[in-house]
């Protein structure tokens, strides 16, 4: 459709972050996980591929959105902050 406004959205987030929840979601019981543990394989292949969205795509703008834990229980704040 040619005149509708189109926004992008990037999730910033670091490499070792992206590790670290992926890891979260097989060890980390205190939450119901929306996704499966990934692996480290697709995770070093995105940050390896990955190509910063421009505006001369056809994008209105570009947003980037921080990364902001938001936690169940302590318990679920003490696994997340815990680097095993």
């Amino acid at each position: 459709m040619i005149g509708v406004p189109i926004r992008c959205f990037v999730f910033n987030v670091t490499k070792d972050m992206a590790l670290h929840m992926d890891k979260q979601r097989k060890t980390n019981t205190e939450r119901t996980h929306l996704s499966k543990h990934v692996g480290r394989i697709p995770i070093f292949t995105f940050f390896k591929k990955f190509q910063a969205p421009t505006t001369t795509e056809g994008f209105t703008e570009i947003k980037e959105v921080s990364f902001v834990g938001k936690f169940v229980n302590e318990a679920d704040k003490k696994s997340f902050t815990s680097f095993s």
